[in-house]
């Protein structure tokens, strides 16, 4: 593969998971459903995961705002998600 295939790779890739993440999340704050919050979850964390290995590849022209900005939402949708399994088990006792 080539050096700008990899790019349009990864550009596509991360394109990709920011549009069912923003489509997720507006759906999640509608519906409130754990399976739409879950979905927009596991979204966070493949852009979370992406935004790492852009930051390690060029770590001189990498934003670091839109990192921490992940970073806080990760971990409040995290605390979302801790009570809804938390709920989840309470019911099943």
């Amino acid at each position: 593969m080539t050096s700008s295939a990899v790019r349009e790779f990864y550009w596509r890739f991360y394109k990709k998971r920011t549009t069912s993440f923003l489509a997720n999340l507006y759906k999640s704050s509608i519906t409130g459903d754990e399976k739409d919050i879950h979905r927009t979850r596991l979204d966070m964390k493949k852009i979370y995961a992406i935004l790492e290995l852009f930051e390690m590849l060029d770590p001189g022209n990498f934003n670091q705002e839109n990192f921490e900005i992940f970073k806080v939402l990760f971990r409040f949708s995290g605390k979302i998600r801790e009570l809804q399994v938390n709920r989840l088990v309470l019911l099943k006792t």
